[in-house]
């Protein structure tokens, strides 16, 4: 027998490729229906109801695609897709979906069993986005929005671009690690319809799998600040004399200050650089104005983050991951202690602000 190593090497690959080919099941485009966006809404305790959107190619090369929508009430997840699928004269595949979408109803009642059904169908992407509707999911991925093809691309554009503002960003592989770690409480976009149109209204609190409140969309740039390190982003304030301007982020860092095994306290430091985007009817002639300003957003903004934190306390729910950061620098840490010690912390935020004068005209 001839052990040639390059033939061995050959029929090895041969073999695998083969053995391989067999393991894949082939998709016919024609033959396929392929889910873009998919949501939930509550019922009661029994029956959740589950909505899909398909989009549809016209005939027409310059057409843009129709939307196909089913809906169907079940018990469980799968249960809805089997539903749904016996409607359909396509197989449904739902590996290209964008969005998944629960309303707060169900978010309230948990969304831990839904959560676990999307992260292990291996269909799905773990940089799909995520997120709570303040009202029904099934009107929202039925209406048609002239300001998009469809809702899936629609809600997709919404998410990429406000996360790269004054959104945290968030999706399933994130909210997937918070959601496993003791240390550190989930979020997700909180959506409703406004003016038929899809809008970002907050920040959605979760304690564990559970809706437990949000953070308004006007404090979402201020809670991104003290979230994660970033650029961009707009916030406008009003300052002592009632006048308005918008600072825009060049850079702001957050830094957490814990010491080891201490309970009792912390402290949060944002640094931010800064320019003025629009002074409204403010004039900067006087050479102490911009640091009057800084000082003036530096106060409004901590005493804003301060009450923040308040309020994250009184809902228990952790999302900066406090108890991850002291469990990382404490030997022995027991969560039970710091989950009954959290809500009476004495917790700091500190915002600097640096301001440039690029941008200002007078």
């Amino acid at each position: 027998m001839n052990n040639n190593p390059l033939q061995i090497i050959w029929w090895t690959i041969f073999t695998i490729l083969l053995v391989a080919g067999y393991s894949i099941k082939p998709r016919i485009l024609e033959d396929i229906q392929l889910i873009t966006a998919f949501g939930y809404d509550y019922i009661d305790e029994m029956y959740v109801k589950g909505t899909a959107v398909t989009p549809i190619s016209s005939n027409e090369e310059t057409a843009p695609p129709k939307n196909s929508y089913f809906s169907a009430k079940g018990h469980t997840s799968k249960n809805i897709r089997q539903i749904i699928q016996s409607e359909s004269p396509k197989t449904l595949m739902i590996g290209r979906a964008d969005v998944v979408l629960y309303n707060k109803e169900l978010a309230e009642h948990g969304i831990g069993y839904y959560i676990k059904t999307l992260s292990r169908d291996p269909e799905i992407g773990r940089n799909i986005y995520l997120a709570v509707v303040d009202g029904s999911v099934e009107k929202m991925l039925k209406k048609n929005y002239t300001v998009s093809e469809t809702p899936s691309r629609y809600l997709s554009d919404l998410f990429n671009s406000n996360m790269n503002l004054n959104l945290p960003k968030t999706n399933l592989h994130s909210f997937l690690n918070t959601y496993k770690e003791e240390g550190q409480d989930p979020i997700m976009p909180l959506l409703d319809n406004y003016q038929n149109k899809i809008r970002i209204k907050g920040v959605a609190l979760f304690k564990k799998d559970k809706y437990a409140g949000s953070v308004s969309e006007e404090d979402s740039f201020l809670f991104k600040t003290v979230y994660e390190n970033f650029e961009n982003g707009l916030q406008e304030i009003k300052l002592k004399d009632g006048s308005f301007l918008t600072i825009e982020n060049l850079n702001s860092k957050v830094k957490y200050q814990m010491t080891e095994g201490d309970f009792s306290k912390a402290e949060v430091q944002i640094s931010m650089k800064g320019r003025v985007a629009d002074a409204g009817r403010v004039t900067f002639t006087d050479p102490n104005a911009l640091h009057a300003v800084e000082k003036d957003f530096s106060g409004v903004s901590s005493k804003k983050l301060n009450k923040m934190m308040k309020k994250f306390q009184k809902l228990h729910v952790d999302p900066l991951g406090l108890g991850e950061k002291m469990r990382s620098k404490t030997r022995n840490f027991d969560f039970k202690e710091w989950k009954e010690k959290y809500p009476k912390m004495d917790i700091t935020v500190k915002m600097d602000v640096e301001l440039s004068q690029s941008g200002i005209v007078d």
